[in-house]
């Protein structure tokens, strides 16, 4: 089955038929193909989180429509009809404290299943199975989610989303707030669900550096326009475009662009930092 995301000339505002009407979305067409790990990119306000809550129809357009696989969106669209899109299409917010409610943490992953109706009696093997995934300790699962740290309460609130099995996983602003290991623990985590289990990440992130590392594609929005859809090192290494959309350098492109200014040259563009090393240790080999 097919289930990519297809937008069609979609467009949605704000407090519609009010003197504070603000268009958030303005005549977008994109298509995420299944199994991709895309990024979604821009300033604060840009459209970004927006566009994102439409794919599981947290908000329906004024006009055109969504597909994601056989589901259709659109204006008319009834809430009664979207439990089957919403366990496809899961989706982990920001603040994680906006989607932990529950008791324990092992109550709060296993609401998902029981509300989609799994069997009662598989509901511990999913908790133990995705609790394992996103590093939760056993002695936690008994614990409320809000006696957790932000970290751990992050990774509850994507055991959460894994439990009912998504194909589609949309992460807005994952590691916000995160030191850098915990960082780096939630992008491979990540990471490893698109590459390993072919689940299709959706990403909304500040985070540069993680946008080049690990996206197959970027889309830029821009005062709720689609501005550019393109492979991260066509954004990456244009910088006049780094600068129209205000966005910032990672720092792998940073390095490179010195290290080229001062007659080191690449032969390539390195967008992870570890496949830059490795390109300056073999080009001094070359030395």
């Amino acid at each position: 089955m097919d289930n990519s995301v297809l937008f069609k000339n979609v467009i949605y505002k704000y407090q519609m038929n009010t003197p504070f009407q603000h268009t958030a979305l303005n005549n977008i067409n994109l298509k995420i193909k299944a199994g991709s790990f895309v990024s979604i990119v821009g300033k604060t306000g840009s459209g970004k989180s927006t566009l994102v809550k439409h794919i599981n129809a947290l908000l329906k357009p004024n006009s055109g429509t969504i597909n994601v696989g056989n589901f259709t969106i659109n204006s008319k669209t009834n809430n009664k009809n979207l439990k089957k899109l919403r366990r496809k299409v899961g989706m982990v917010f920001q603040f994680p404290e906006q989607q932990l409610f529950a008791n324990t943490v092992k109550e709060d992953i296993a609401f998902g299943p029981l509300n989609f109706g799994y069997e009662e009696n598989k509901i511990p093997n999913i908790v133990e199975h995705v609790s394992k995934i996103v590093g939760i300790d056993k002695d936690l699962l008994n614990k409320s989610p809000f006696e957790l740290s932000g970290g751990q309460q992050r990774r509850v609130a994507i055991a959460d989303v894994l439990a009912t099995n998504p194909e589609i996983l949309i992460l807005d602003e994952p590691t916000a707030g995160l030191d850098p290991e915990g960082k780096k623990f939630i992008m491979n985590l990540i990471n490893d669900l698109n590459k390993n289990q072919d689940i299709t990440i959706i990403l909304v992130s500040h985070q540069m550096d993680d946008v080049a590392k690990y996206s197959d594609e970027v889309i830029v929005m821009q005062d709720g326009n689609l501005v550019k859809q393109c492979y991260p090192d066509e954004l990456f290494a244009n910088t006049n475009l780094l600068k129209k959309y205000d966005l910032q350098m990672p720092v792998s492109v940073k390095i490179n662009l010195m290290l080229n200014e001062r007659g080191f040259k690449l032969n390539d563009l390195h967008l992870d930092e570890d496949d830059l090393i490795n390109a300056i240790i073999n080009k001094l080999k070359e030395c």
